[in-house]
C-alpha cells in the first residue's frame, strides 16, 4: 500500500491531450511534483512544467509501453506516485491493471468495472436507461442487416452510427466521433464501412436542436458515496457544427443537468471522477444522455480558470486531507478554440444561423485558451503549427 500522509505526493498523468497539459501546469503551480506519459508530439511534451517526461513514440502500443513502464519495473523512481488518466486508453489501462498497479503506486476510489462500462456506448446506454433517464432512441442493425430489416425497423433519419469502443474508432475513423447518415442508403454504406474497420456501433437518432442544448455535469464520488464536488457547463459552438468537436464553451450552473448527472452516477455506484453530457430534446423538452467519460476533459482548462481545479481537489483528497464538498465556480467563464470556432462560424453564415456582428459580440468576453499560457508558450506555438499544416495538407489534396 501506498502511503496518503503527503500533502505533496508526486502525480504521474497518463496519456491526455490538452487535459493533461493542463493538469500538468495547474498541479506544477501548486508545487506538487509532476511526471507524464504522452505520445511523441503531444502538446504537453513542449511543456517548461514536468519533472520527467516518459515520451511513448509514435506507432507505439500505449497498452505495451505503459505496462513495461509501470509494471515491468525498470522505474522505482515512480514508486508513490498518484497517477491520473487523461485519455480513454488510459483509463482502460488503470482499470485492467488496478490490483496490481495499486501495489506501488496511488489510484483514485474508482471503481474498474463501473469505468469500464462508462467506456462502452452500449452499457452506457443500457444503464442509463435502467436507472430512468432520457436516451436517444435506438435500433439493432448491423452491416448484414438486409434493406427489408432496416426498412421494417421504421428508421427515422437522420441517425448515427455510435461506436462502442470510442477509443478504437476514433483511430479508425480518422479522429470521427460517429457516422452520420441521412438516408438508407447511407446508413448502408456506414455500417459496410464499420463492419470493414472492425468497430461495433449503435445506430441512434439524431437528437435535433443546435448545439447550444448541449450541457455537461462533471462530478467526483468518494468511498462514502459523497460528492466532493459538482460543476456544470454547456456548449455554444461545435466545428463542424451539430456533430463535430465543441469548440467554444461556457460555465453556467444548470440546476436539472446537475440533478440529473447526479440521479445517474449515483445510479451505477460510481466511485472516482467522471462526466456526462447530456443535450435536451426540443421534442419533449428532456434531457438525453450523449455520452460518458470517466475522466478529466478536454475542457479541463475552462474549470481551473472558473476556480473549479478538480485534479488539485481530488489530489488533496488522495493525500488525505479533508476537501470540503464546493460547487462553487465562476460563471460566464468561456473556453475558446479560436481556429476551429472561425471554421464554424463560416459553416454557421452559409446556412443563415448566425451573422458576423453575432459572432464577433459572442467572442466580446474575456477568454480561456486551452493551448496557450504565456509563461509557458510552446504547447500552443506547436499546436498551432501542426494544426495548420494538417488544414494545409487537406487543401492541396
Amino acid at each position: 500500500m501506498v502511503d496518503k500522509d503527503s500533502s505533496n505526493i508526486p502525480v504521474l498523468i497518463l496519456g491526455g491531450h490538452e487535459n493533461a497539459l493542463s493538469i500538468l501546469r495547474s498541479l506544477s503551480r501548486h508545487g506538487i511534483p509532476v511526471s507524464f506519459s504522452a505520445t511523441e508530439g503531444r502538446p504537453i511534451t513542449f511543456s517548461r512544467y514536468g519533472n520527467k517526461q516518459y515520451i511513448i513514440p509514435l506507432g507505439a502500443d500505449v497498452f505495451d509501453y505503459w505496462s513495461e513502464l509501470l509494471l515491468g519495473r525498470p522505474h522505482p523512481e515512480l514508486n508513490g506516485h498518484l497517477i491520473f488518466g487523461c485519455g480513454d486508453d488510459a483509463v482502460q489501462f488503470l482499470a485492467e491493471n488496478r490490483e496490481e498497479l495499486e501495489k506501488y503506486y496511488l489510484l483514485d476510489e474508482f471503481i474498474p468495472e463501473i469505468h469500464l462500462a462508462m467506456l462502452d456506448k452500449k452499457e452506457t446506454l443500457r444503464l442509463a436507461k435502467k436507472i430512468g433517464i432520457g436516451t436517444p432512441r435506438t435500433w439493432k442493425v448491423d452491416a448484414g442487416s438486409s434493406i427489408e430489416e432496416l426498412t421494417s425497423q421504421n428508421i427515422e433519419y437522420p441517425v448515427i452510427a455510435k461506436p462502442v469502443n470510442s477509443l478504437v474508432f476514433r483511430t479508425r475513423f480518422n479522429g470521427k466521433k460517429y457516422l452520420r447518415a441521412d438516408n438508407q442508403a447511407e446508413l448502408i454504406a456506414n455500417l459496410k464501412a464499420a463492419s470493414e474497420k472492425e468497430c461495433d456501433v449503435i445506430i441512434s437518432e439524431f437528437i435535433p436542436g443546435p448545439d447550444t442544448l448541449l450541457s455537461s455535469f462533471y462530478t467526483y464520488i468518494k468511498s462514502d458515496g459523497t460528492p466532493l464536488f459538482q460543476f456544470t457547463k454547456r456548449v455554444l459552438r461545435r466545428f463542424p457544427p451539430n456533430h463535430g468537436g465543441a469548440c467554444y464553451h461556457i460555465t453556467d450552473w444548470d440546476q436539472e443537468t446537475a440533478e440529473l448527472g447526479m440521479k445517474f452516477f449515483q445510479g451505477i455506484g460510481l466511485r472516482g471522477m467522471a462526466n456526462i453530457e447530456f443535450k435536451k430534446d426540443p421534442r419533449d423538452n428532456q434531457l438525453k444522455v450523449i455520452e460518458c467519460n470517466p475522466r478529466f476533459t478536454a475542457a479541463h482548462e475552462l474549470l481551473v480558470r472558473s476556480g473549479m481545479d478538480i485534479a488539485y481537489l481530488i489530489h488533496q483528497h488522495m493525500s488525505g486531507k479533508f476537501v470540503p464538498y464546493t460547487d462553487s465556480f465562476r460563471s460566464n467563464m468561456r473556453l475558446l478554440y479560436p481556429v476551429n470556432d472561425y471554421l464554424a462560424f463560416r459553416t454557421m453564415r452559409q446556412k443563415g444561423e448566425i451573422t458576423f456582428p453575432q459572432w464577433i459580440a459572442s467572442l466580446a468576453h474575456p477568454q480561456v485558451f486551452p493551448f496557450f499560457r504565456l509563461l509557458d508558450p510552446y504547447p500552443s506555438i506547436h499546436h498551432f503549427l501542426k494544426h495548420f499544416r494538417t488544414q494545409e495538407k487537406k487543401t492541396k489534396g
